[in-house]
Parts: structure tokens; sequence; C-alpha cells
């Protein structure tokens, strides 16, 4: 490869991972520039073009590593090999990934671009799944502070701002890449003796340009985009719901502003002091709140464990001390906590499982209501391969804080005539979690959340971002209580409608609104990126048939 040429592909990744980085929360904008998002794509599209198949790959690992080590930096601030690890897996990722879109325009010359719009639409919604499933970075979420825009979520998701988003990006790089080459849209070369008609000529009529309407007609697909666009706008501005008449309920957001893992049972004491006097000060306001909801472990002590084996004094006495306050109260608690009890395993052995818990006092006591955390974060959270790799499984128990047991239940709490549910920490960003709460009929989602060990104002923002999107997919009143940002209340329609003070001891009440109808996305969930999926392979399909027939009886053209 010559030196000018790699070098120009290096720019266009730097550019396009700078984009990218610039459009979400970030160190230099607090809330993300996400018209950045609107053109990170097309050098990395321009990129696939011009680029020989065997090389691109390399080109897409590189993008992937750079962008998300732009991205999620933050991520550092836990264990710097869980950066690196992000780092590499995405590099894997978009190298793959920039094989197929390579592919995509190789076998489809003329209508590559939708294959490519589709492919990545499917590809984001794929790298949220499994063990590996990471929901950040998506396309989409950058334009969380853009409500008029992000609405249409509640009909495909915020897949469906993704797609808005890429596909003029595709399109535009499509139609730069034939000015380039000096073909025709449709990719198809001239022979070297034709020449371009810029005349018509018709019996009895003189000659007549016909080459401007050509030319303007090739756009036509950025036109249709453009009236869909229009169109999400005017339905994001018309579909505003008017809460005002409907029932709304006061809950308390409780914010320690400090992070529970990094303590000691002297230090857990100290929490709770400080998580009874912001909740005496909430309580005390008239009139009082109807729900108090502490974050994410907010303490930690199990209560089943200690109240019922008493190993340890002091922090046995503790989950007393709590359990004394919480009982005393004439309000609902839900709060996190490591939730340890005895189960069986498959061979009949006993062990200690430990999980990240929701548990509601009411009416005096500790309620057998809970919810286990279902979506554990990969790596840091779990590791389901020991027994295949048991040196990597004792590696990451050293480096992280806690291992847990994944739930297998999407409870809904129900506390006086309240149906409302608690995705825990990065739950909130997958919208297939909490759609599956609101179908079992929470009015209210409670997200539970612990951010503080990242130590970052953008990166609790880019998580806000996300939980703004499972609002608005549910048209649900949605309720952060993290321990250091963002404590917030979010509307039916995605506003943000009061919101703590991050890195500080605090609480805050709001009235949250409590809607019972169903949105189209509630009801068929990320059906979207599945047709999307459907879609781009079948074009593939078509891809391959259409180059075997144009190249039946000639040697195959070169790809690499």
């Amino acid at each position: 490869m010559k030196t000018k040429e790699c070098m120009v592909n290096f720019i266009s990744v730097l550019v396009a991972a700078a984009l990218f980085s610039l459009a979400f929360p970030n160190i230099i904008i607090e809330k993300g520039f996400p018209l950045a998002l609107w053109a990170a794509y097309i050098p990395l599209f321009l990129l696939i073009y011009r680029t020989k198949a065997r090389v691109c790959p390399f080109w897409g690992a590189l993008y992937g590593a750079l962008s998300m080590f732009l991205f999620n930096y933050w991520l550092a601030s836990f264990h710097f090999s869980a950066a690196i690890l992000l780092v590499c897996l995405f590099a894997l990722y978009y190298a793959a990934f920039s094989l197929v879109l390579k592919l995509s325009a190789l076998l489809l010359p003329r209508h590559g671009y939708l294959v490519q719009t589709l492919l990545w639409v499917a590809f984001e919604y794929a790298r949220t799944l499994g063990f590996f499933g990471y929901p950040y970075g998506i396309s989409g979420y950058s334009q969380w502070t853009l409500l008029p825009l992000v609405k249409i979520a509640d009909i495909g998701g915020v897949w469906a701002v993704s797609l808005l988003m890429i596909f003029p990006q595709a399109f535009i790089a499509s139609i730069i890449n034939c000015a380039v080459h000096k073909t025709k849209f449709n990719h198809e070369p001239h022979k070297p003796h034709e020449k371009t008609p810029l005349y018509s000529e018709s019996k009895g009529q003189k000659k007549q340009k016909n080459f401007p309407l050509r030319f303007f007609l090739q756009f036509r697909p950025l036109l249709i985009w453009f009236v869909v666009l229009c169109a999400a706008l005017v339905y994001g501005s018309a579909s505003k719901l008017d809460y005002s008449e409907s029932e709304k309920i006061k809950v308390a957001l409780v914010q320690v502003n400090s992070d529970p893992w990094k303590s000691d049972v002297r230090e857990f004491r100290l929490e709770l002091d400080v998580l009874r006097r912001l909740s005496d000060l909430v309580l005390s306001e008239v009139p009082p709140p109807e729900l108090v909801v502490w974050s994410e472990t907010a303490f930690v002590p199990s209560f089943n464990y200690h109240k019922r084996h008493r190993v340890n004094a002091e922090s046995t006495a503790l989950v007393l001390d709590a359990e004394a306050y919480l009982s005393a109260q004439s309000v609902p608690f839900i709060i996190g906590n490591d939730e340890g009890h005895f189960v069986t395993d498959i061979d009949g052995s006993e062990r200690l499982a430990h999980y990240n818990a929701a548990l509601l006092f009411a009416d005096g006591e500790l309620s057998p209501q809970h919810y286990y955390k279902m979506k554990l974060v990969p790596f840091s959270e779990y590791f389901p391969y020991g027994g295949a790799f048991p040196e990597i499984y004792r590696f990451m128990e050293k480096q992280v804080t806690h291992f847990w047991d994944e739930g297998q239940t999407p409870y809904v709490f129900e506390v006086n005539g309240l149906q409302f549910s608690t995705p825990i920490c990065f739950e909130d960003s997958f919208g297939s979690i909490s759609r599956e709460f609101v179908l079992g009929g929470a009015r209210l989602i409670v997200n539970m959340s612990n951010d503080s060990w990242s130590h970052s104002l953008p990166g609790q923002n880019q998580h806000l971002g996300m939980a703004v999107f499972r609002a608005i997919e549910n048209r649900r009143s949605l309720v952060r209580a993290t321990t250091s940002g963002q404590t917030c209340a979010i509307d039916p329609n995605g506003k943000i409608i009061a919101e703590a003070e991050p890195f500080i001891e605090t609480a805050i009440s709001v009235e949250a609104p409590l809607i019972s109808s169903r949105t189209l996305y509630t009801r068929l969930g990320d059906m979207l990126p599945l047709v999307c999926a459907g879609l781009a392979a079948l074009g593939l399909i078509l891809g391959i048939i259409y180059t075997i027939m144009r190249c039946r009886g000639h040697s195959m053209p070169s790809v690499l």
C-alpha cells in the first residue's frame, strides 16, 4: 500500500472515530454534539469503497478500537484490563463487519448503499446480544437530547433513529465514490469508447439537454429519506403525551455519593447514616413521598444471609440496625442489596449464591417481593465459562469487585396499588428488558445504578442517554436512583423533569406520571433490526446470484 494512500486511510479512520465520540457525552461537550454522528460514518464508508477487500479488516479493526477507546475511555477507571478488553473486542467486531460492508459494495454495485444501511442497523443490534452484549455506542443513542427526532423510538425503538441516521451517510458516500471514479450512479463504469449522452434527439424536435434531469434523478433516494425525516419530526412533535390529568406518584430518589464496593463494614455504617439522613430529609416533606428509592447495592451486607447465619457480628448488627430503620417507616422503600443465600447445584452440592438484588420494605417488614438482576455485565459481574477457562476465571475474579448469579424473572413489584419494576445498573440500556417489565404490567420503571466507579460525568450521561429511550419506547415514566449520578426523573415523553446535581450527597422528590397504554414498540419489540437483518441477507444473496450470472462464461474478476 502506498504511503499516501495509507495516510489518507488513517486520517479517515481518525476523523470518523473523533466525530463518533464527539456525538456522545464527552470531556469536551457535557451532553455530546449529536449532529456530529450525522457525518461520522461517511469517511468510513468511503474508506470501504476505495480499499481492497484484503485490507478492509485492518482499517475496520483500527476504527473499532479507536472509536471505542475515545468513547468509553472512562472504563479504565474501573480497571485498565476492562478497557483493553473492550477495545480488542470492538476491533474484532469492526474487522469482520468492514469485510461484510465491502462485500455488499462489490456484489451490489447499484444498491450497495441500501444493504450497507440495513447491515449497520443489524450489526448494532447483534452486538447487544449474548454474553458479550454491550449497548453503549448505538448510533441512535447519540440523539437523546433531540426529543422531536427520537420520539419515533416508540415505534421502532432506538433502531429507527439509527436507521434514519445511517442511510443518508451510506448514500452520500456512494455518490462521492461514483464522482471520484467517474462512473454512473449504478456503479457500472463507462467503456472507453462510449461517451455519456448529454443530449437527446427526437424526430421533429430540437436537441434538448437531459443531463441536469438525470443528474438530479439520482438523488431521489435522498429526497425520499428527507420526506421520511420530516415525517419523523412531525410525528415527534405531534405525539407528545398530555399527562396533566394522569395519575401521579411522588417518588424520593436518594443519592449517597459513594462507591459502596470500595468500603468495609465501618464505611458501610457511615453510608447507612447518610442514607438515613437523606431519607429523613425527603420523608419530612409535605406531602411525603409514596416511595423511597435507594441505589444499586446502596446497602451492601446481605439482609437474608446475615440474619440467618450471623457469621460476622459487625455485619449482623449493621443489618439489624438497617432493618429496624426501614421497618419503622410508613412509606415503602425499594433498596439495592447483595442478596445472598445457599442454593443447590445440579450435582447436589450447596453453595452460597449472590444476587444483585432490589428488595422491598413495606408495611413494617422485608417483603418477599424481590428482583434479581438478569443481565449481568460481562467479565466484571460474571464469567460463565469458568469450567472451560479456569485461569481466565480466576484472573477476572481477582480483577473485579464481585461476581454475581443471574436472576431469571422480570419481576413486577406491587405496593399500595402501584406496579413498578427495577432494571438494575446497565439493564436500562437494553430495550428488551424494560419492555418485558412493561408487558408484565409495570406502570413505572425504577432504575437503580452505581456509576460512581467511573468518576466520569460523560460516562454517567452516556448511561442517562440510553435511559431516555426506555421511557420513550414504552411511554412510561422512568426514575433513576444512583450512587453519584445521574439521579433523575424522565417523563413518558423522554423529557428530564428533575435531576440531582452529580457527585454530591443529595435526595430529590419527583412526581412521576403513571401511564398504562402500550406503544407499538412495546407490542413488537426489536422487530425492526430483525427485519433489517433479513432484508440485508436477502440483498447479499441476490447480489451473489447477480454476480454469478454476470460472470458466467467469463473469469471471475479479482476483488482482492
